[in-house]
């Protein structure tokens, strides 16, 4: 039997240390298994130490557990997966184990190949892992490396254990590389602590480091009664070599890690699995600093830990708070004691040799009747299957018949290529789809935060009072409106009653006559009225200034003549017919023109007012919606603008390589269609590949 585990490790050592206990544990229970590793590790020693061959593959475009490293040469990630295929064709292993990441195209290449997929999945959080096991294909066992009641105690929904469950997902329990017993030449007869940053790779790892370090360089240099080994990670590149301290031990490796752990009297750590599953075997007190990633749930690892009693956390990297931490838990006995009784209240129930068992027997009856497949399921599978290969030999038999079978089958091929580069692309494609998805989640998470919720609702709530008082305006307006337009019509309406009637017009006739009468008059004594400005001007002598003013005087008693003897009659009926208008006014209550033009002022006056404040109204509702923009807006602004790059970036990459194969394959498609109907085919075809593609749909519902 031949095993190939695929450990792919960027920056840290957790996946093949991981797989390397299952390879080990698989070693001790067949030892005429041949292992096999392939792996892009900066530290593959561990591999080599543990005497398994393996391939070193370089790191491929695009894998997220590489960001942090730099000036480092990539290759493309389909070609990554061609150098797997390349194994998987030479190497024929009966089964490929993958440690939480797989490429899609691998799997599928591998279950063609008739080889078994396994994949072993670590906890992550809820929403990741929810969206992760929906896009499961063409594994033949899956398996959580974590106990139910765990799952349980860190209260995962029961939704997603029940999804788990459905999807024939498995709990074999924790996955650990076992201590060995040996003993170590380090001096352990003083209070020992051991700081361990796994890979070391990460820059939160580097942090973590440089951080603890200082922190243990003051307590050793305060306390000769305390040892504190440091094992850095193989990863980590910085200079250690110029810190010189008898109680102080910095290393970059430390092979019998586990058993060094179980000889120390505290652990500080960050909380990867790995290690937070060694602190339980060796049951050894810690510190833990949880690092936040999107992916990874170790502050759920970290908060479960300590509610078990058995470590501290530090929610915040600080030099401070984490010497501290550690001088506190040295000089306090009780706590010490309280917290290595703790360890008796967990169960660690390993899963090494339960899976080892499972890969060896490829699936064995136990896990196929947790997978529940029903022979009647089986048998059902089995007959579609027969039909659909017979289909397709009587394609094949219709095209050779008419002697163009090779001229199909080269259409074919050239369709079937164009298709695999298609699935390459969106293969590359998916890593950023599944962070697009861990992000909209995000988001999604800080607009439905409780907080956030009921500030929008207090802001909404003094939205809606404002735009109601906006209401109340604008119908005030709308009223006042509708009255000017009714004291308009009444105000029209007057000339038609008696007496205004009679009063408007002796008013318009005795406008008309002062028009007629006075005008002439009045412009000739204005110019007389220049001439004489003229004159004090010095422009004219000054006698003319009295001929002038005799000319003057003469036009204003001709103007008094016609005033008394036209106008002044008529201004008397004039304001008779007024006192008779306000006399009609007093006794029926009726306004005239003026009357009406106050009250249309003061309405028009009102709407101004009002106009006034529904602008300060405007402001208010402004301003709310700013203050709504500006809740969490820095939160939601970083995540958006993540979701825009990676966006922009989906959909530069669709644009420069899938849809130029989309409309290639349209093209092929017709060209098929062409062909078909050319040797008179084409309806012939359709009838047999409709059934093809209905036998497929319901083959792949009984897979499912």
């Amino acid at each position: 039997m031949k095993i190939l585990f695929y450990a792919i490790n960027g920056v840290g050592l957790g996946h093949v240390n991981r797989t390397l206990a299952i390879a080990k544990e698989i070693r001790k229970l067949s030892p005429k298994t041949h292992i096999m590793f392939v792996t892009n590790s900066q530290f593959p020693d561990l591999i080599e130490k543990a005497n398994f061959p393996y391939i070193k593959l370089p790191i491929f475009e695009g894998d997220p557990l590489t960001k942090d490293i730099k000036k480092t040469r990539f290759i493309p990630f389909n070609l990554n997966e061609k150098l797997i295929e390349a194994t998987l064709y030479d190497y024929e292993p009966d089964a490929v184990v993958y440690d939480t990441h797989f490429p899609f195209g691998t799997v599928k290449k591998a279950s063609e190949f008739n080889v078994k997929n396994i994949l072993i999945l670590r906890k992550l959080k809820n929403r990741v892992l929810d969206d992760y096991i929906k896009q499961f294909k063409h594994f033949d066992l899956i398996v959580l490396a974590h106990s139910e009641q765990e799952f349980l105690d860190m209260k995962v929904s029961k939704q997603l254990i029940k999804n788990i469950k459905n999807k024939g997902i498995l709990f074999v329990g924790p996955i650990i590389r076992k201590p060995e017993n040996i003993e170590s030449n380090y001096n352990l007869n003083k209070f020992n602590i051991l700081v361990t940053a796994g890979g070391g790779g990460w820059n939160d790892s580097k942090r973590f480091v440089e951080t603890c370090i200082k922190a243990c360089s003051k307590i050793v240099n305060k306390n000769k009664n305390i040892n504190c080994y440091i094992i850095t990670g193989p990863l980590y590149r910085r200079d250690i070599n110029h810190i010189k301290n008898n109680n102080l031990i910095i290393k970059s490796f430390e092979p019998k890690l586990i058993d060094l752990m179980q000889k120390c009297d505290l652990v500080v750590s960050q909380a990867g699995y790995n290690v937070c599953n060694e602190i339980m075997l060796t049951k050894t007190p810690a510190i833990i600093i949880s690092r936040k990633d999107p992916l990874e749930d170790q502050e759920e690892r970290a908060r479960w830990l300590e509610e078990k009693g058995v470590a501290i956390v530090i929610n915040t990297l600080n030099e401070k708070a984490l010497t501290e931490t550690i001088e506190k838990f040295y000089q306090n006995k009780v706590l010490q004691t309280k917290m290595e009784k703790a360890f008796s209240n967990i169960k660690l129930d390993m899963g090494n040799e339960r899976l080892s068992k499972m890969i060896i027997g490829l699936i064995p009856k136990k896990v196929k009747e947790e997978v529940k497949i029903s022979r009647k399921k089986q048998e059902l599978f089995d007959t579609k299957y027969k039909m659909f290969k017979k289909i397709e030999e009587r394609l094949v038999l219709i095209f050779k018949e008419k002697g163009l079978w090779e001229a199909w089958r080269g259409l074919l091929k050239k369709e079937r290529v164009l298709r695999e580069k298609q699935g390459t692309i969106y293969s590359k494609q998916e890593p950023a789809y599944r962070e697009l998805r861990v992000l909209r989640k995000e988001k999604e998470k800080i607009e439905n935060d409780k907080k956030y919720v009921e500030k929008i609702k207090s802001f909404e709530r003094e939205k809606k009072d404002i735009t109601k008082q906006k209401e109340e305006v604008l119908e005030e307006n709308k009223k006042a409106e509708k009255e000017i337009k009714k004291l308009e019509e009444e105000r029209k309406s007057l000339p038609e009653k008696e007496p205004f009637k009679t009063h408007l017009k002796l008013q318009k006739e005795i406008d008309e006559k002062f028009e007629k009468s006075f005008e002439p008059f009045n412009i000739k004594i204005g110019e007389i009225m220049e001439k004489q400005k003229l004159v004090l001007e010095g422009k004219y002598a000054e006698k003319t200034w009295n001929a002038l003013e005799k000319d003057k005087k003469k036009l204003e008693q001709e103007k008094n003549v016609i005033w008394l003897k036209e106008l002044k009659p008529l201004e008397d009926k004039v304001n008779l017919s007024k006192a008779v208008v306000n006399r009609y006014k007093e006794e029926k209550g009726t306004k005239d023109s003026k009357d009406f033009d106050k009250e249309i002022e003061s309405l028009w006056e009102d709407i101004k007012n009002n106009d006034k404040k529904l602008k300060v109204l405007d402001k208010g509702i402004e301003k709310i919606d700013q203050k709504i923009n500006n809740l969490n807006k820095e939160a939601l602004d970083k995540v958006d603008n993540k979701i825009k790059k990676i966006q922009n970036m989906v959909d530069e990459r669709h644009n420069k390589h899938i849809l130029p194969l989309d409309y290639r394959l349209d093209d092929m498609l017709k060209e098929k269609e062409d062909f078909l109907k050319k040797h008179k085919l084409f309806k012939q075809f359709n009838k047999l590949d409709k059934q093809k593609k209905s036998l497929n749909k319901k083959i792949t519902e009984l897979q499912d």
